[in-house]
C-alpha cells in the first residue's frame, strides 16, 4: 500500500517537476527501500518508502566534494514515520546523500541519516544505504 501511495505522490509532483530534475530507483542497506528524487517549485526532495518506513527529505544544500564534475553532495532535513517491532513513531531526521550521475539516465548514491524516533519512548537511527537511480 505505501509503494502505490509513493508512486502516485512521485506521478503527481512529476507533472510540476523540471525535466531531468526527478529519478526513481531503489536503495540498498539499512533501510532498503524505493527511492525517489523530485524537485517541486525549484526545491530539491527526497523520498522513500520501505516495507516498515516512509521518509520525505527536504535538501538545505548542495556541495561538490571532490574533483568529478558530476558528483554533488545533497544535504538538509526530514521526517520519517518508521515501524519498530509492535511500534510506529516519527521523527525528525538529518541526511547526507552523495549523488553522481554515470550518464544523463542513472545516478548512484551513497546515504547517511541520523534519526530520533518517537515511540513510546525516545530512541535514535543511524540508516546508511547505497542505491541507484533512473532519471526522467
Amino acid at each position: 500500500m505505501k509503494i502505490i501511495i509513493m508512486t502516485l505522490i512521485l506521478s503527481t509532483l512529476n507533472a510540476f517537476a523540471a525535466p531531468s530534475e526527478h529519478s526513481l530507483g531503489i536503495s540498498l542497506g539499512s533501510p532498503t527501500a524505493i527511492s525517489g528524487r523530485f524537485t517541486f517549485k525549484d526545491q530539491l526532495y527526497f523520498a522513500a518508502v520501505g516495507d516498515n518506513h516512509i521518509t520525505l527529505d527536504y535538501t538545505y544544500d548542495t556541495h561538490n566534494p571532490s574533483k568529478l564534475k558530476d558528483t554533488v553532495l545533497f544535504y538538509g532535513l526530514g521526517v520519517i514515520s518508521r515501524r519498530h517491532g509492535g511500534d510506529s513513531g516519527f521523527g525528525p531526521r538529518i541526511f547526507g546523500d552523495l549523488n553522481h550521475d554515470l550518464n544523463p539516465y542513472f545516478e548512484i548514491f551513497g546515504k547517511a541519516a541520523f534519526s530520533v524516533m518517537m515511540f513510546d519512548k525516545m530512541s535514535n537511527y543511524m540508516d546508511l544505504a547505497i542505491g541507484a537511480r533512473y532519471k526522467f
